[in-house]
């Protein structure tokens, strides 16, 4: 069986040690919305689970995925490591060096620390 967004926030929360106020205080949302989340009465919206990720210490990725607010891989999802990993990538009509794939990729790794 899987987890509901709802118990999924809830069990982090409590593993975070962390009172319904003081998820309310460090990620701006009002303790009586927290509280109506974790109870299964309020769906979260996108932008709510985004505030919630860094107090509760989960990827926002995580979180849509256990509210299934993430559409499909296949719909609109490019891996780049995969595309950059292609023996012959091309952008506007021009092939890309392996330099540049490689600065690619530096650029994406730095950015996303």
């Amino acid at each position: 069986m899987s987890t509901t967004i709802h118990d999924f926030l809830q069990e982090r929360r409590i593993e975070m040690k962390l009172s319904i106020q003081q998820l309310s205080k460090e990620s701006g949302i009002s303790a009586s919305h927290i509280s109506r989340m974790e109870r299964g009465v309020r769906h979260p919206s996108p932008l709510t689970l985004e505030k919630l990720a860094i107090p509760l210490h989960v990827e926002y990725v995580t979180l849509l995925k256990v509210a299934n607010l993430l559409e499909s891989p296949q719909s609109n999802c490019v891996d780049l490591e995969k595309v950059l990993s292609e023996d012959i990538c091309i952008y506007q009509d021009k092939q890309i060096s392996e330099t540049v794939k490689q600065k690619i990729i530096e650029l994406l790794h730095q950015s996303l620390q």
